[in-house]
């Protein structure tokens, strides 16, 4: 302030930042922590402005969805129409509740990518106000949950398989067992009864062997996707 008669001289004001630097450090330790968590568990973020309709989707948003930021015109619209349609009345419904009431939102659907390939998809969200009270941003995530979808799918059906088809020869060969146990069996229905028991037999065997061979290649493709994930 030399420029000052009263003070004709340079004035130093320091203020000592260390706190404000240690809190800078550890919020980016802690965000390369997040960004390196999320890349691994194929988790997207994404942030609307509702008051300028303004969309931000984050890096691995774009990866589920198998889009470019380039290609692709981001809004609420364009969003929904990656939706599959059996899914779009459910989403939309709760996407209003979600502007009504305020609660957060917790859903899966159903995406269709650009090759037509169909993936499922675990949605959190939460809305937030300004001071009076009015709804300004929505901030959630998408989690890929395709490969759990799959994997729940295939042990549904082998629970089906085993409660359905498995009872078939199970009971042939209780009802044999009975029938060989009467007083009145001679030896050639004696016979026939053990053919029939060694065909039951075999076919549990037979089925019992492609069951487990179904679950060893879908649990080797769930690994292979996680590696590649990776």
């Amino acid at each position: 302030m030399m420029h000052e008669p009263s003070v004709n001289g340079i004035v130093d004001n320091i203020r000592d930042v260390t706190d404000r630097i240690k809190a800078e450090e550890v919020l980016k330790k802690t965000n390369e922590r997040f960004i390196l968590a999320t890349k691994g568990s194929k988790l997207g973020i994404w942030d609307q402005d509702l008051v300028h309709d303004k969309l931000i989707w984050d890096e691995a948003m774009y990866q589920i969805y198998d889009i470019t930021d380039s290609s692709f015109t981001l809004n609420s619209d364009s969003w929904m129409s990656l939706i599959h349609l059996e899914d779009r009345p459910l989403l939309e419904q709760q996407v209003e509740d979600l502007m009504n009431d305020g609660k957060k939102l917790d859903i899966e659907f159903r995406i269709l990518r650009p090759d037509s390939s169909v993936r499922y998809i675990r949605s959190f969200a939460q809305l937030y106000h300004d001071n009076q009270g009015k709804a300004v941003r929505v901030v959630g995530t998408n989690l890929d949950i395709t490969n759990n979808k799959e994997y729940e799918q295939t042990l549904e059906q082998i629970l089906f398989d085993i409660s359905h088809i498995i009872r078939k020869p199970v009971s042939n060969i209780l009802g044999l067992s009975h029938l060989i146990n009467t007083d009145t069996i001679n030896k050639t229905a004696l016979q026939q009864t053990a053919l029939h028991m060694k065909s039951s037999a075999k076919e549990l065997d037979d089925f019992t062997i492609a069951l487990t061979d179904t679950y060893l290649k879908k649990k080797m493709s769930m690994k292979g996707l996680s590696d590649n994930a990776q």
